[in-house]
């Protein structure tokens, strides 16, 4: 497990159920998951999965990760209270965000690298009607 990721997000603000914030959603996402805060958070579980499911990703990208969820370049609903975006620059991120039932908390529940096979799947996705392109293209 990297400790020094884990260390990092222990130097990031915390709400008050102890969630690492991790940066700040845009109003189209809030909109559309029906989100009442306009911040993401992570849990130390979902951290220490990610981690050890996407061991691609090091202590830069995760740097990057706020940055990375304020500026995104496509926003697919995939759920009531689901979206899944993707961030486009040197490098290709997707990540999943997904609000509570209440609104009141937006879990980050997936941050990895992405390639263009992924986009050509979740364009079809999109095509096939099981998700909505809220924002961008594919």
């Amino acid at each position: 497990m990297n400790t020094e990721i884990i260390h990092f997000f222990h130097t990031l603000p915390k709400d008050d159920d102890g969630h690492f914030i991790i940066g700040m959603i845009d109003k189209i996402i809030i909109d559309t998951i029906n989100a009442k805060v306009s911040y993401a958070v992570v849990s130390e579980v979902s951290l220490i999965k990610n981690l050890n499911h996407h061991g691609d990703l090091d202590i830069v990208d995760y740097k990057k990760l706020s940055n990375i969820v304020m500026n995104h370049h496509v926003v697919v609903q995939d759920g009531e209270k689901t979206v899944g975006v993707v961030h486009i620059e040197e490098e290709k991120y997707y990540f999943a965000l997904k609000a509570t039932a209440s609104g009141e908390t937006v879990f980050l529940t997936s941050f990895r690298k992405t390639s263009d096979l992924d986009l050509k799947r979740l364009k079809k996705k999109v095509e096939k009607k099981k998700a909505i392109l809220i924002f961008g293209s594919l």
